[in-house]
């Protein structure tokens, strides 16, 4: 958890290593188109897919990694950066979204705003049986969630928190 020093506000920082590759970059994240998809938001507004990025690779010494090697750790570079670009512009009651995301050398950091509660998961495991009632309305907002997930082409893979 981090807390903004000027506001107070929690956070979550997640920290993703970056492909390992023999660079140095300190360069800031510019936004280069890589593909124009487009999205629905929640409200239903149109909302284009572009990916924050600076390849970052101009100092990368091309004898050590085969073009092979190096197109793999390219691709998992850019699904990462992809991945949080769509954190940040899917806008949902039911879906966290991103704040802010920082392309260090060896790492990337992406911030979430703070939910306090327990993962569904446990919340389920230690009330051991739900109501009706509380079942359902869980079902709904899962349900409404991964609905419009689905509707903009994602997949959800990530934990449930309520």
């Amino acid at each position: 958890m981090a807390i903004h020093k000027h506001t107070g506000e929690k956070a979550v920082v997640k920290i993703v290593p970056r492909p390992k590759l023999s660079f140095n970059t300190n360069t800031a994240i510019t936004t280069t188109p890589i593909s124009r998809n487009t999205m629905t938001t929640h409200d239903g507004e149109k909302s284009t897919l572009t990916s924050p990025y600076h390849d970052g690779y101009d100092d990368v010494d091309n004898n050590m990694y085969s073009n092979s090697d190096y197109k793999k750790l390219h691709e998992k570079e850019l699904y990462i950066i992809r991945e949080a670009y769509i954190s940040k512009i899917l806008v949902h009651p039911y879906i966290p979204q991103l704040i802010t995301s920082v392309l260090g050398t060896t790492h990337f950091y992406f911030v979430f705003p703070y939910i306090p509660g327990i993962d569904l998961v446990d919340y389920v495991s230690d009330q051991g049986k739900l109501s009706e009632d509380e079942a359902r309305n869980i079902i709904r907002m899962v349900g409404s969630a991964v609905e419009y997930l689905h509707r903009n082409g994602i997949v959800h893979r990530v934990s449930f928190k309520i």
